[in-house]
């Protein structure tokens, strides 16, 4: 019996220490190339109404700070 409770109390601390160190999707991301490892953009994701978006603020790539998606609808 008390090698059992032994296991769920490790069992509760290992699940718990994860939670505390879970990080929230939202706020500022720095998107990394996977075959350069060098960083590629900046973007921000937030929630309005319920929903979760998500846009470019900045690109890092040296030579593309300008670049403009042309396949893509809306604002550019």
């Amino acid at each position: 019996m008390k090698k059992m409770s032994r296991s769920i109390l490790m069992g509760i601390l290992m699940f718990s220490s994860c939670l505390v160190f879970s990080q929230s999707i939202f706020g500022k991301w720095k998107t990394i190339d996977d075959r350069t490892g060098k960083p590629k953009a900046l973007i921000s994701i937030y929630e309005k109404d319920g929903l979760m978006y998500g846009h470019v603020v900045d690109i890092l790539e040296k030579g593309k700070e300008n670049f403009l998606c042309h396949k893509c609808d809306g604002d550019k």
